[in-house]
């Protein structure tokens, strides 16, 4: 049987949860996280090293392309750094996450 990866599930009933209390902010810094936790995990991904070396090796290690990877990681940065963010902005992150994830499994 193949791995499910519960937090995932888990993060979507939040955010569900989340969206219908507008609380995008939250949404994203829990959907972050979880994506980095990924990335810990699964790649060995130190985040205290500079965007740039996280690019290169989170590229290198998930075999996705460091144009997408790239486009990610300067996104998140760019949640991170607002205080408040759009429905629109969450989905967007939640986009480029899929994305990155849809394209780790299947090759970039």
């Amino acid at each position: 049987e193949p791995n499910t990866n519960e937090s995932v599930a888990f993060i979507k009933i939040l955010t569900n949860l989340y969206l219908s209390r507008n609380n995008h902010k939250v949404i994203a810094n829990h959907q972050i996280k979880s994506f980095k936790n990924y990335c810990v995990k699964n790649f060995f991904i130190n985040w205290n090293k500079s965007q740039n070396e996280i690019i290169e090796k989170l590229s290198q290690k998930s075999k996705v392309n460091e144009t997408k990877t790239q486009e990610l990681i300067v996104y998140i940065t760019y949640i991170t750094n607002k205080n408040n963010i759009t429905q629109k902005e969450l989905l967007e992150l939640d986009k480029r996450i899929e994305t990155f994830l849809n394209l780790n499994k299947h090759g970039s």
